[in-house]
């Protein structure tokens, strides 16, 4: 599926220098963040998760702007009521996609290329222009994968839904290892899609680059995910723990019958 990363390397060229270094910067600082601590702030993430999963989406389904708006506003407060079973099904959705992929590039399935946005492109785009060619192509490439997953076989669906369902499982019986597990594999994903758009914005073509050598950046990328669960699970405190309330209401009542 690197086509469509592909084709974005081409167009990169001409979208307009803010677009790529500001989300860049966002995005490399916030997933060292997520793969090294982000279990200390798991309810920011489930709440971040699920409204990003929501306007995805709703983008799909070409929704308005102020439509999407109350949708990422409930979703974040969903995200953030309900943060132990959101990342547990954050799980079992990150599962999926994986299984996704993998068959994918085993079947190997031809994707639509995206020519028609950047051979029109004759010069550098402002941020308006910009923007409008992301939500274009974001749209597109949306579309175009669900296409995609329609067209599996039965077999194949069926092997993806087991894949969410078990880790669907695992994360509601081991919270804290699949939240370290969950943050530390977004964290790095945000970290390489940040890097990948500051060199882009050098002029570089690193999205070749990887597609060419995917054995060596994929050891690289299981070696950081590795570090990363460790550290969250020695470094950060646990999570999911029963609030102050409960906990003193329950030594309260301790010592009411210590003393009776």
């Amino acid at each position: 599926m690197f086509d469509i990363a592909l084709d974005f390397e081409k167009a990169a060229k001409f979208l307009h220098t803010a677009i790529l270094v500001v989300p860049g910067l966002i995005m490399g600082i916030a997933g060292l963040w997520l793969w090294l601590a982000g279990s200390s702030w798991h309810k920011l993430f489930a709440a971040a998760f699920t409204a990003i999963v929501a306007v995805l989406i709703s983008a799909i389904m070409s929704l308005n702007i102020f439509a999407i708006a109350i949708i990422a506003i409930l979703a974040l407060l969903t995200g953030g009521l309900f943060s132990r079973l959101i990342i547990a099904l954050s799980a079992a959705i990150t599962a999926s996609i994986i299984a996704f992929l993998v068959i994918y590039n085993i079947d190997i399935q031809p994707f639509p290329s995206s020519n028609r946005y950047y051979t029109t492109i004759s010069e550098k785009m402002d941020v308006p222009q910009s923007v409008k060619f992301i939500n274009d192509y974001s749209v597109f490439a949306g579309r175009e994968v669900l296409n995609i997953a329609k067209s599996l076989q039965s077999s194949n669906t069926a092997i993806i839904c087991g894949c969410g369902a078990v880790f669907l499982g695992f994360g509601l019986l081991l919270s804290k290892l699949t939240t370290a597990l969950l943050t530390s594999l977004w964290g790095i994903l945000l970290i390489s899609k940040g890097m990948i758009l500051l060199l882009l914005y050098k002029g570089t073509f690193v999205i070749t680059r990887v597609s060419q050598n995917t054995m060596l950046y994929f050891y690289i990328f299981a070696g950081m995910l590795a570090f990363g669960i460790i550290v969250q699970l020695l470094i950060c405190p646990a999570i999911f723990k029963k609030s102050t309330k409960t906990d003193s209401h329950s030594n309260k009542n301790d010592g009411e019958h210590n003393n009776g």
